[in-house]
């Protein structure tokens, strides 16, 4: 009876100790903010998202720390030389059973004198998911190894990351522009640039291989943007110059001379367009479907005149479509950049319709060269336009919004002003935007020594289905050319 009675008390002991909040009992407080990298603290997370792994920043000779919420088990992590490495497995079921409720990181480091508590970390788990996929291109950050890349996806609830296709396997051309319809995986599309050069369309599980450009055309077609119906892709087609600066804090500019808006008809395999929105007097380029598909809205500038780029500045614009017989309305400025000597540039609508994000700059659209290039909302109900409290002092690109409209992601050179990184934030349902956070990396000191940029991140529900050889075997064949209507 007594062995038995004993049992029950070592189990008892065993599971308070397993619910205690505390991995020290002997510590003094102190009010020395911790530091940690990166920096995962005061954000909003998703709580599908893959464990937020962070090196400790503070000296000591051992570490301790605590993960918690209102319900579940402590997760509690010891580490010699401050690196955190959370079990994924104890890390979703912690997240999973509370939604909506407050984490905390309770550190402790030790040092000769004992064991110090830092103030703890607070963050908040959401109630939405997070797309369960992050696209994105991965290159060199300068121009000279633009023949280096691939297309790649990240399962963003692990830290699995397969490549879409890399150019390798095409003889290094360019792989660029990759798109998707409403966040599927299952309709997507990309360009492939030199000798097997074509744009890859996956559509209702078909792959084909096409030529799009025109005569008419001023270029070939960039810039993608999938009509909601997924029938449907808006391209620019631009006439580009590269430049390059001697001084200065940026070394390449490129600027368009000519540039129009197509539609392509990807059941039809013909392209489309309209004297309202391929004009001589402007430059239209980065075309985004509002999200019941009955607008388009871009950006429009004035060509440059004596190639002065710095007075080349976009206006954002839409214009209303009838998508059963392709007729357009008259153009309409929804933004007036220019009057304030500022320059728009990528587009994006939240899938309900409510919200606009786009790049702002001084002058031009290529914004990733742009330190001063910052992401901005503006209300569609009442077109009040505002800067987004996520902005750094470094450059601010290219951004894309999850299906279900909490959730953004977007690229940044504010880690080290060379590479850009992509960066999430949570948008709640007052509109409000929440402080960003990089992606995490199952090893924290991965962006220290990853010396390529994260180009065109696109949020996705689920793995592209296309197996990798599929889509180089595509890239391989002739491609069919398309029809002007």
């Amino acid at each position: 009876m007594e062995t038995k009675r004993g049992y029950i008390l070592i189990v008892i002991l065993i599971v308070l100790l397993a619910g205690c909040k505390s991995s020290v009992t002997d510590f003094t407080e102190t009010d020395k903010l911790v530091s940690i990298d990166p920096d995962y603290s005061d954000i909003v997370l998703p709580p599908n998202i893959a464990p937020l792994n962070f090196k400790i920043e503070e000296e000591a000779t051992e570490y301790r720390v605590d993960i918690y919420s209102e319900n579940g088990k402590v997760i509690q992590i010891k580490s010699k030389n401050g690196i955190v490495d959370i079990p994924i497995s104890k890390w979703k079921k912690l997240l999973a059973e509370n939604r909506g409720e407050k984490l905390f990181f309770s550190i402790y480091g030790k040092s000769e004198n004992g064991w110090v508590k830092f103030p703890e970390i607070e963050n908040t788990i959401a109630n939405e998911n997070i797309d369960s996929h992050l696209a994105f291109r991965i290159l060199y950050p300068g121009y000279e190894l633009w023949n280096d890349m691939g297309i790649y996806q990240r399962n963003l609830e692990t830290f699995e990351q397969k490549p879409i296709i890399e150019n390798k396997a095409l003889g290094n051309d360019c792989v660029n522009c990759h798109s998707f319809a409403a966040n599927s995986p299952e309709t997507m599309m990309f360009h492939v640039r030199g000798k097997n050069g074509g744009t890859i369309v996956y559509s209702e599980g078909e792959l084909k291989k096409r030529n799009i450009k025109v005569e008419g055309m001023p270029g070939g077609a960039v810039y993608p943007y999938w009509h909601p119906g997924g029938k449907m892709i808006a391209f620019s087609s631009n006439r580009i110059k590269q430049f390059f600066h001697s001084t200065g804090d940026k070394y390449i500019e490129v600027s368009d001379f000519i540039s129009d808006l197509i539609v392509y008809d990807v059941e039809e395999n013909i392209v489309r367009s309209d004297s309202s929105i391929a004009t001589k007097e402007y430059m239209e380029t980065f075309p985004t479907w509002s999200p019941d598909g009955k607008y388009l809205y871009y950006t429009r500038a004035l060509p440059p005149v004596d190639e002065d780029l710095k007075n080349v500045r976009y206006n954002l614009m839409r214009i209303a479509f009838n998508a059963t017989n392709n007729t357009w309305g008259q153009p309409e400025t929804i933004y007036d950049a220019v009057a304030i000597g500022k320059s728009v540039a990528f587009p994006r609508i939240s899938p309900d319709g409510k919200t606009l994000v786009f790049t702002m700059a001084d002058y031009g659209n290529f914004t990733i060269w742009h330190n001063e290039a910052d992401l901005y909302q503006v209300n569609l109900e009442t077109n009040k336009t505002e800067i987004l409290p996520v902005n750094s002092d470094w450059v601010e690109s290219y951004h894309s919004w999850s299906s279900n409209g909490r959730w953004m992601v977007f690229s940044s050179k504010r880690r080290d002003t060379q590479c850009a990184r992509p960066y999430f934030f949570y948008f709640d349902k007052n509109g409000k935007a929440h402080k960003p956070f990089i992606m995490p990396q199952k090893d924290p000191e991965f962006y220290d020594s990853f010396l390529r940029t994260y180009n065109i991140p696109e949020l996705i529900t689920g793995e592209v289905p296309v197996k990798e050889w599929d889509l180089i075997d595509a890239a391989h064949q002739d491609p069919v050319q398309a029809q002007a209507d």
